[in-house]
């Protein structure tokens, strides 16, 4: 808050005395006293764009946003002071409910300081508060890149993804936050009630006996429309080479209760194009390995039961090229899809398989 010799030079002594005096207060957390010092500091040097800030800084901190930002505003484009001005004002627009000229402020201090984390997390708070949960994670995940520490970020990423229905990814953040400070109130309150809220905790089961697995998937997947409309005899042998091969997931409660599955194959990209067009079916060898995800059994009872395995899915197949499955609708019209792995990182599946309540997923012609 000091300025430099040169800056300073010509300044009174009633300055210079009060201007130490407030930035001694300021230092005790005095804001009331420190602003009154800083004002008469200004008396004596109107246009010394530092005591302006640190006018407004202090009247932030007695929360007289409004005052604050008339000092905020004076500090004038060009100067060394306009970056900090401008993302002080970002969090007294913030403090008083404007989230567009908060937005607006933020972007001022961005364009002028662009590694500052403080200023992209004033960016995800005025998205956040205008309801936009994806630009809201895209600034506090930019914060976050410049400032892995910041707790600030990582709670208000959790409400970014609460914002956006992402529960999973939520509980990250807040994990993370607790990780930095286990005694952080809010972090702590947030993760409880998310717990809370949770219906009943599932977990991800993958039967190492393939006769359990088969029938568990029959059992469950029968009572889906789109795959009771299926010839049982292909799909059951599509489903018996499927288990055979461990390429399927169930979330199941702690009584054991099905809440949802998922059955992919593995394959290359040229033979999943294929498959996808319908020019030919896979024989249980084509589906072992390879640089492509053929989703061709998917279905959720809940959203924690769809988000859980959107999550694993989204983690397991990482490495791989492309996800490529077929949307069956009520209406008993079908489309083929193909997603980028990385467009899929981007929740693009989960909006593509949408949860109405319940979700009959996706499911495949009968395959291997």
């Amino acid at each position: 808050m000091t300025e430099s010799p040169e800056r300073n030079a010509g300044l009174t002594a009633d300055f210079t005395i009060s201007r130490e005096e407030g930035v001694a207060l300021m230092r005790a957390r005095d804001y009331g006293r420190a602003a009154e010092a800083f004002a008469r500091a200004l008396l004596a040097a109107p246009d010394h764009a530092s005591t302006k800030l640190s006018l407004g800084i202090a009247l932030q901190g007695a929360r007289r946003h409004h005052e604050a930002l008339q000092h905020f505003a004076g500090v004038g484009a060009g100067t060394p002071n306009r970056a900090a001005a401008t993302l002080h004002a970002a969090y007294s627009h913030l403090a008083i409910g404007d989230a567009l000229a908060a937005r607006h402020a933020a972007g001022e201090a961005l364009a002028l300081t662009p590694r500052v984390a403080a200023a992209h997390c004033a960016a995800g708070q005025a998205e956040l508060r205008l309801g936009r949960a994806e630009a809201a994670e895209t600034a506090f995940l930019a914060a976050l890149e410049i400032d892995p520490s910041s707790i600030e970020s990582w709670t208000f990423l959790a409400s970014a993804r609460t914002l956006a229905g992402d529960s999973n990814g939520c509980e990250r953040a807040l994990k993370r936050a607790l990780r930095l400070n286990p005694a952080h109130a809010q972090a702590g309150a947030a993760l409880a009630a998310l717990r809370a809220r949770r219906p009943r905790e599932l977990r991800l089961y993958c039967p190492t006996n393939p006769h359990i697995a088969l029938g568990m998937a029959v059992d469950y997947l029968t009572r889906k429309a789109t795959f009771a409309k299926l010839p049982f005899g292909e799909w059951g042998r599509t489903l018996a080479h499927q288990v055979g091969r461990g390429h399927q997931l169930f979330a199941v409660d702690s009584s054991g209760k099905v809440h949802g599955f998922l059955g992919w194959a593995l394959t290359r990209e040229t033979l999943a194009r294929e498959w996808m067009a319908g020019l030919k079916g896979l024989s249980d060898e084509e589906c072992r390995d390879g640089d492509s995800v053929i989703i061709n059994g998917f279905a959720a009872d809940s959203q924690p039961a769809l988000n859980a395995l959107v999550e694993e899915m989204r983690r397991r197949f990482a490495g791989k090229t492309a996800l490529y499955f077929k949307r069956f609708y009520r209406d008993g019209r079908s489309r083929p899809m193909r997603l980028p792995v990385n467009a899929f990182v981007g929740r693009h599946l989960e909006r593509a398989i949408k949860f109405t309540g319940r979700v009959d997923g996706t499911s495949a012609e009968p395959t291997a």
